[in-house]
């Protein structure tokens, strides 16, 4: 979770200026494509980090259909939102929609890049390049071809799938959340992040209708933990195995 002192709001309320102008200032049409993805990708970033928070509660349902309807399960913003995407969404109780953006199949899904175009990184285009036209592969796909500005999503492996999220005042991890999203389509996660006082893990495992949580807290540091339909409760350095039931 990135979170926003008042020395870091203005930057933020800019980029939201900008959107704004971008879609509003230049006059784009309401249907069209750069319009539709200017909108996702503020929605996207506005909610995450908790700019216009009315604006991004009414926005999210919306951003939602956007992606499960509109782009038949497929990421429905450009590099920038590919931050905050995930988190927007598994953050507002989308997490299963989040997930299943990484199994979409076909164009422009990561299936589709990886087993059809055979990418071995992230391309900027997955639409520059059609394999059936050219099946020696001599023409050259066009654009980047290591694109690694697409790669936003990795961090909610960590502040989503792992739930491990720094700290509004916090320094270095010293005091931290953990706040895992259980998807249904997944068995299991297991993440860790190398922090100053030491490793915080946050792994769990689904068995028949439970899930077993463990997590280890650093020594000299404390962790917040969220779980669904719990208040949240505080826990000091050690290890711990709890019990959800689904």
């Amino acid at each position: 979770m990135i979170y926003i002192n008042k020395n870091g709001f203005k930057p933020f309320f800019v980029v939201v200026l900008i959107f704004e102008f971008l879609k509003n200032g230049i006059k784009l049409d309401k249907g069209s494509k750069v319009f539709e993805w200017l909108e996702r990708t503020e929605n996207a970033m506005t909610s995450t980090l908790r700019i216009l928070l009315k604006r991004s509660f009414e926005s999210l349902p919306k951003l939602n259909d956007d992606v499960v309807n509109k782009w038949s399960g497929h990421a429905s913003v450009g590099a920038l939102g590919q931050t905050y995407l995930y988190t927007a969404l598994s953050d507002f109780g989308y997490g299963d929609t989040a997930f299943n953006i990484f199994k979409a199949q076909g164009y422009p899904g990561y299936s589709y890049l990886l087993d059809t175009l055979k990418a071995t990184t992230l391309w900027e285009r997955k639409g520059g390049f059609n394999p059936d036209a050219d099946p020696t592969g001599k023409t050259a796909p066009g654009r980047s071809l290591n694109h690694p500005f697409h790669s936003g999503y990795d961090g909610w492996f960590y502040e989503g799938l792992g739930g491990i999220r720094l700290m509004k005042n916090s320094v270095g991890f010293q005091e931290f959340e953990l706040k895992p999203v259980f998807v249904n389509d997944l068995e299991f996660a297991n993440v860790s992040y190398k922090t100053g006082y030491g490793l915080i893990s946050s792994q769990w495992r689904r068995s028949d209708d439970k899930i077993t949580w463990e997590f280890t807290v650093p020594n000299n540091t404390s962790a917040w933990v969220v779980l669904p339909n719990n208040d949240r409760e505080k826990y000091n350095a050690g290890t711990y195995s709890l019990t959800v039931s689904e």
